[in-house]
Parts: C-alpha cells; sequence; structure tokens
C-alpha cells in the first residue's frame, strides 16, 4: 500500500494503490520498470509495504527476479521506513555560522529572561498573600456583618415592644425597615466581593503552579546557548606552542609544550580571558623555569625542556596544571627580595613564600628586559583568574620543577552561591569555595577559632571583612559560621544567618564594582537589589592581611618597570593586520594597527610608536610614501620602520633603503626572524 501526501502529483493521490506485477493506472508519475524476462514475483497483496512520503523517492531500478519471501521478511517489510533504525536513518546535522556577538547577546537575554522571570514570581506571591489577606479581611467583615444583623433584629424586637405601648406613628419604624435593607446590601456586596477574590486567588495559584514548568524551559534555553559557546581549548593550542617556542628562542634555551585533556570544553568568553593569564604562565616557566641546554646536561637532563599543560573537567569547574621540569622557584631569592622591601614581618610558611610571586610588581630579576623582570607577569595570571572567579594554587621543588595549579568555573553565566546575611544585608559565597556550614549550636567557638571535631579554623566576623556595623547583641556562640577554602587555606566566617543555596545568573558587575577588592561578580536577586558574590581568596588575603605591609605593597606597585613597548602594524590586508597584530601581542608588545598610510600617521598623532611594521604595497599611501612623510616629520625622524613585503628585487629593496627604511624583510619570514628583527631594532 503506498500511503501518499497531498504534496505529490494527482495521480499518486491514492490512498491504497496495490503493487502488483502489473502496473496499476493510478502510479504513471512513477517510472515504470524495464520489462525482464525473470518469473513474475508473487504478488504482496497479502504482506503490503507502507512507504512515507516525506522522503524523496528514488527511481527505481530494474526488478531482479525476487525469490520467496518468508513470512518473518514479509513482516518487516510492513513496517515503515519512518520507523526505521536511528542509525539507518540519522543524518548529518546541519549547522550554521552565528557570531560570538550576538550570542553573547542571547545569552545575556536569557539571563535577563530567568531574572524577569523571579522577579515576576516574587510579585505573585506578594499578590498572593495580598489576596489571602483580602480574604481574611472579608471573613472578618462577614462576622461583623452578622453581629450588626443580630444587633438590628434586637434592636427591632424591643422598638415593637415599646411601640406598643407608646403613642407613636407606625410610619416612624421604617426607618428601622430601610437600616435592615441596607445592612443586607451590605453583606451581599461583601459575599461577591469575597467571591471574586477567591477566583483571583485560584487564577493566581494556576499562575503559581504554571512558574516551576517556566523556570524550568528558561533554565533549559539558558544553558542550551551557554553549551552552544563552549569551544575545545585545543583552539588556542597552536597561539601557547607558538609562545613557547618564541621564548625559548629569545632566551637561547630549548624548551617544548605537551598538551593533555585538550578537548576540555570552556566558554568561549572564558577561553578567551584565560588565553592571556596562561601566555603569561608559559612565559614565565621557560623564561624562569627552564633551565639553557649546558646547566641541564650538567644536571643530567635532557637538552630540551618540557612544560606539560594538562586539563581536566569537573562538573561545572575546570582544572589546569602547568608543569616544569626547570629548576624550581628561588625561594631564598624571593624571601630576601621580600625582606628588602618589607612584604614580611616574619617568617612564613614555603607555600605561602611561593605566592609571593603573585603580588603586582613583584620580581627577583634585578635586570629588566622584555620577557622578565617587569613584574607584570604572575600578577597578571592571578588578577584574570580573580576576575574568572577562579584559583591558583603553587607547589615547587628545587632543580626539579614549579607546579601551577588553576581552578576555575568553565562558564560565567552561572553560578552556584551559597547566600549568607550579616549586619543588615545578603551576600553570596561560592559552593566551590565552601567546605562546610557550622550551626551556632554546633562546635567550640572563641573569639578567634573555631573547634569542631578535632579540627581547628581561624574565625573572623564577615562583617569586619566587608567594614560593615557588627550587631553588638549577637555572640559568636549564637551566630552560625561558614568554613571556606580556598587552595590550601581554610577559616570560618561568622555570619548573623545562612538563608539558603541557589544559583545565580550572573550580570555584567560594571566598572566601578569590578574595581572592589572583595567582589567577584554580582546577580539580580527577585526584588530587583544586586546580590553581590564575594570572593573567597581575597577574603583569605584580608584575613591574613596577605602577609604584608599595606605601605610595603603600595612601594611595590611603584616599583621600576619596563614599559610595554608600543607597536603599529600598518597593511591594507586585515588577515595580515590581525595575524601580525596577534603574534606581537603574545610576544608581550602593545599593538595597533592601520589599514593603509594616512590611517597610520592619524594614530601616530593621537598616540606615539616604537616602531612601524608596515606593508610596501598598499592603497591611498603606500609603504615608501609612509616612510618618506615620518622622514620628514621632525616628531619621527628617528622612528624604526620595519617593512614586511614580497617584493625581493634589488630594486625594490634599494628604494625602501632611500626611503628611510630601517630593515627589508621579504616574505615567507619564519616568526622567529620577525621577532628578532623586532627587538634589534627596538
Amino acid at each position: 500500500t503506498i500511503t501518499g501526501s497531498s504534496s505529490l502529483p494527482a495521480p499518486c493521490r491514492r490512498a491504497a494503490v496495490p503493487l502488483t506485477a502489473q502496473t496499476a493506472p493510478g502510479t504513471q508519475c512513477l517510472p515504470r520498470p524495464a520489462p525482464t524476462p525473470a518469473p513474475e514475483p508473487e504478488p504482496l497483496a497479502a504482506a503490503p509495504i507502507e512507504i512515507d512520503f516525506e522522503f524523496d523517492l528514488p527511481a527505481p531500478a530494474a526488478p531482479e527476479a525476487a525469490p520467496s519471501r518468508t513470512a518473518t521478511e514479509r513482516q518487516a517489510l510492513r513496517v515503515p521506513l519512518a520507523q526505521k533504525p536511528a542509525e539507518e536513518a540519522q543524518e548529518p546535522e546541519a549547522e550554521i555560522r552565528v557570531g560570538s556577538g550576538r550570542l553573547s547577546r542571547l545569552v545575556r537575554r536569557a539571563g535577563q529572561a530567568l531574572v524577569q522571570h523571579s522577579r515576576q514570581a516574587e510579585r505573585l506571591h506578594q499578590v498572593e498573600a495580598r489576596l489571602n489577606a483580602a480574604e481574611a479581611s472579608h471573613q472578618a467583615l462577614q462576622q461583623r456583618l452578622r453581629q450588626l444583623e443580630l444587633q438590628l433584629e434586637r434592636q427591632g424586637v424591643s422598638l415593637q415592644e415599646r411601640a406598643a405601648s407608646s403613642a407613636f406613628d407606625a410610619l416612624e419604624f421604617d426607618r428601622y425597615n430601610e437600616l435592615h435593607t441596607l445592612a443586607r446590601f451590605v453583606t451581599e456586596l461583601a459575599a461577591d466581593s469575597q467571591e471574586l477574590t477567591q477566583q483571583a486567588r485560584d487564577e493566581g495559584r494556576a499562575l503559581l503552579l504554571a512558574l516551576p514548568d517556566q523556570e524550568r524551559n528558561l533554565k533549559a534555553t539558558h544553558r542550551e546557548l551557554l553549551g552552544a559557546r563552549l569551544l575545545p581549548f585545543r583552539t588556542v593550542a597552536a597561539r601557547l606552542r607558538r609562545n613557547v617556542v618564541q621564548t625559548a628562542a629569545a632566551t637561547g634555551k630549548r624548551a617544548r609544550l605537551e598538551l593533555q585533556g585538550d578537548e576540555v570544553m570552556l566558554d568561549s568568553d572564558v577561553l578567551e580571558a584565560l588565553t592571556e593569564p596562561l601566555l603569561h604562565l608559559l612565559r614565565n616557566a621557560v623564561d624562569h623555569g627552564i633551565e639553557t641546554p649546558d646547566e641541564r646536561q650538567l644536571m643530567g637532563k635532557p637538552a630540551e625542556g618540557l612544560v606539560r599543560l594538562s586539563l581536566r573537567s569537573d562538573g561545572p569547574l575546570v582544572h589546569l596544571e602547568c608543569l616544569d621540569d626547570g629548576r624550581g622557584l628561588d625561594l631564598v631569592s624571593i624571601e630576601r627580595k621580600a625582606l628588602k622591601l618589607g612584604l614580611l614581618r616574619e617568617t612564613v610558611p614555603t607555600d605561602q613564600l611561593a605566592r609571593l610571586i603573585l603580588l603586582p610588581g613583584f620580581s627577583t630579576r634585578e635586570q629588566v628586559n622584555d620577557i622578565s623582570g617587569r613584574g607584570i607577569g604572575m600578577d597578571v595570571v592571578a588578577q584574570r583568574l580573580r576576575a574568572l572567579k577562579g584559583e591558583i594554587d603553587i607547589q615547587t621543588e628545587p632543580l626539579r620543577g614549579t607546579r601551577f595549579q588553576l581552578r576555575l568555573p568553565s562558564s560565567l553565566g552561572s553560578a552556584q552561591a551559597l547566600v549568607v546575611e550579616v549586619g543588615g544585608e545578603r551576600f553570596a559565597l561560592p559552593v566551590e569555595n565552601v567546605r562546610l556550614g557550622v550551626a551556632a549550636s554546633l562546635g567550640q567557638r572563641s573569639a578567634t577559632q573555631l573547634v569542631l571535631d578535632g579540627q581547628t579554623w581561624p574565625l573572623h566576623p564577615l562583617a569586619d571583612l566587608l567594614g560593615l556595623a557588627e550587631r553588638p547583641e549577637a555572640a559568636a556562640s549564637t551566630r552560625p559560621a561558614v568554613v571556606l577554602k580556598s587552595g590550601r587555606d581554610e577559616f570560618a566566617l561568622l555570619v548573623d544567618r545562612v538563608v539558603e543555596t541557589r544559583e545565580l545568573i550572573m550580570q555584567e558587575p560594571g566598572a566601578l564594582l569590578r574595581r572592589l577588592p572583595l567582589v567577584a561578580g554580582g546577580a539580580l536577586r527577585a526584588d530587583g537589589r544586586v546580590l553581590t558574590l564575594l570572593d573567597a581568596a581575597a577574603l583569605i588575603a584580608r584575613h591574613r592581611g596577605a602577609g604584608a605591609d599595606s605601605q610595603a605593597l603600595a612601594q611595590l606597585r611603584r616599583r621600576t618597570q619596563a614599559a610595554r613597548r608600543s607597536l603599529l602594524v600598518v597593511d591594507d590586508s586585515l588577515s595580515v593586520r590581525k595575524g601580525l597584530s596577534q603574534l606581537l601581542l603574545d610576544a608581550g608588545f602593545d599593538v595597533r594597527a592601520a589599514r593603509d598610510g594616512f590611517d597610520a600617521l592619524q594614530l601616530l598623532a593621537k598616540g606615539p610608536a616604537e616602531l612601524v611594521l608596515t606593508d610596501l604595497e598598499m592603497p591611498n599611501l603606500n609603504g615608501l610614501e609612509l616612510t618618506r612623510a615620518l622622514r620628514t616629520d621632525p616628531r619621527w625622524t628617528a622612528l624604526p620602520v620595519l617593512m614586511l613585503t614580497s617584493r625581493a628585487t634589488d630594486k625594490h629593496r634599494a628604494s625602501a633603503l632611500e626611503a628611510g627604511v630601517n630593515a627589508y624583510l621579504t616574505k615567507p619570514y619564519t616568526d622567529e626572524n620577525l621577532l628578532a628583527q623586532v627587538r634589534a631594532l627596538l
């Protein structure tokens, strides 16, 4: 039986057309098979074949002699094509290209829809509470009206008894009848009002029952959009490998990068924000950690150093480990430099000593260069990780290497948090940093310690860390505590109340909130107020006073550093500008780009550059004309110019040198050769 579709030609629109050895009259739209001397096949009237015409039918081939089918085979033929196994009917899923900006806007709008849903749910709960109060008020009103009716009836009987024994006119008692009628009318209105209130309550309850389904759908949409933004870590692997090779070539060392777990998926925003810290981390690993080939051979190590970057996913978190087989951190030099700068008041453990390299401006290098000694390497890693709500832990072993362990969320769209209340305000703590909550009745507490099950934690009121007024009447023994962990550090926070655990839809904090040291992010509450997500690592650092004097830290930030060198790339090709700018950015330079010579002169007028890398052939103002314009301007007479071109003839080279070009590099060139030319000109 052929089950037809209305989109087929008219001759094929039949409910049932028997497929026999002869062609039925109503099937002229199908190609007729060529005649064949094969024996006539068995009629299939008893075993119809159902064909779904939603699929395109191919032209049938010439039939061959069909063997006699068994009952099992005839039963299998009854299965429609639409019910074929998934592995047979499945086709590759179509893909479309969506810009990251549009996808980010969709994610943001989905998050805003969730926030609006929470606010509407809160308002519906408030309406439900108002309706409950109105119903209670109606019940009280009806009781008062019933009492009023009883009083009116009693008063009416009393008036009638008095009227029987007095000379009053009967018309004077009509006022009682009017008052009684008015009371009845008010009672009926109150009953109608109560009925309307009950109907409104029923509608509100129906909406409240529908809210969970809507919330689940909105959250599913938000998660799907967040999942669409996930990218494998291998998308930045080439940049990381190139960075290791460039740093090794610049320092006269040999090193290779080994990646493990590069299939781990991260949010595109997280991956983009994490790339620069990883470049700093790898650059410092090669420059500070890996020894020269001669030193490594003397220590019995391979001449080529190894930097291993491994990733693994743990639910909403990503664990990233950077391990090198170099010399390890020079803890003696770190302690000596910290004491010299006044960063330490007393001897600290090894793990805390290693974390001093994360301070802004800290470096053990006395000589400043473009690669190390600037003090802007590891502090950038720490700052970016804090912005990503991540943490870093450092382990080092002399002559064996250093291990950096990073933990960060795979996505920034949402976060699980524990909401606490302190000083009349509510704050959120990341769930991954909460080890346990301690009720007020558990453990032994003093002014500075919490003891529970044989473990002791330093205890500090959260209100003091946040600069809030603490309630004087609330003693430590009557308030709960939350034990926070960050890396190897743990300490207990004293709070007024533990409110709830909830999923936060993170919002863009803005420039002002981002500058606050204890703030990791923010979300909107159902009532529209801001719920601040606190930074656990910053809380622990403030609790310990960061082990350093604030004046010493300020002096450290003002320490002389090598400023990032500013370069100007000029090329009319967008892909060349982007690729060259990315290469120079990864090498640690500040880069601006111009599309031609006129654009380059305008950028130089807005801000100086220390080197110009320009193409030869460009519209409007080519590389030779740009160089001549720079040489005639007193401000840019000594500005180095590096020309990158595919013209390799002596004539073009001579014209460039005559115009004032300092170096002439022909394509194709290697990244190492280009960076060597840049550093030589600088």
